[in-house]
């Protein structure tokens, strides 16, 4: 019976120890299991971590990129904003200029014409007189001549040593009379033009009883404007022949 008892005991003690070796090892079967899960887990966690701190670094370097970008556009702007303020100053001073410019020539312009208009009537008054003087009579519209006494009370150009009057204040040679009328060295008509009642003008000396400027007379070619001639007006006397109507 004894005996029985003990080997009934031993063997259900086996089993225990049977039963419990095997629980126990699954259980660690399982702890490892789990381990090896974690490890990969944690193997996956670090890259993808190593990835957010790639992607975190070329963001924080996009983002000073962008700031850098941003201060350089705002600092361009500030730059063509001055620039602009500039050059809306700079248009508005230069219209005021040009329109003020303008107000001052159309008003010199009027201060010419008026100018001309009345020289050209004194001119016709003095003629009158001086033909008056002499009895010879001047036709209505007659072209103004500047040929009157000087200083010393002769006719013709006062000082008649200088240069030929004839040529516009130049060199004996060929040249122009007052009417524009083509003459050689001597003031001989060229190819048959006549001098329109200059036919006795000699190198810028007129003949006697001609009329020549006095002192102080505007003469054409001395940097003076040259009297209305029928109706048309000088535009310089740097150039004698031009005129406008």
């Amino acid at each position: 019976m004894v005996s029985i008892f003990r080997k009934s005991s031993i063997k259900r003690v086996e089993e225990e120890i049977l039963k419990e070796s095997k629980a126990e090892e699954g259980a660690v079967k399982q702890v490892i299991k789990d381990l090896s899960r974690l490890e990969r887990e944690t193997r996956k966690a670090r890259k993808s971590a190593g990835n957010a701190d790639t992607t975190l670094s070329r963001r924080e370097q996009y983002e000073h990129k962008t700031a850098k970008d941003m201060n350089d556009a705002i600092h361009e702007h500030d730059l063509a904003t001055v620039k602009l303020r500039a050059a809306e100053k700079d248009a508005e001073l230069k219209h005021k200029h040009y329109e003020k410019l303008t107000k001052e020539l159309e008003a010199k312009k009027s201060v010419v014409e008026t100018a001309m208009r009345s020289q050209t009537e004194h001119n016709q008054e003095r003629q009158t007189k001086l033909a008056q003087m002499r009895g010879v009579a001047v036709k209505e519209g007659e072209p103004w001549s500047p040929r009157l006494p000087d200083s010393n009370g002769h006719d013709g150009l006062p000082g008649q040593s200088g240069p030929s009057v004839k040529n516009n204040g130049q060199a004996p040679g060929y040249g122009l009379d007052y009417n524009h009328t083509a003459v050689d060295s001597e003031g001989n008509p060229r190819d048959g033009h006549a001098q329109n009642g200059m036919d006795h003008v000699r190198n810028g000396v007129p003949a006697p009883n001609e009329m020549a400027p006095a002192p102080n007379e505007m003469v054409p070619g001395q940097n003076e404007m040259v009297p209305p001639q029928n109706g048309m007006v000088p535009v310089t006397s740097d150039f004698p022949g031009h005129y406008q109507v």
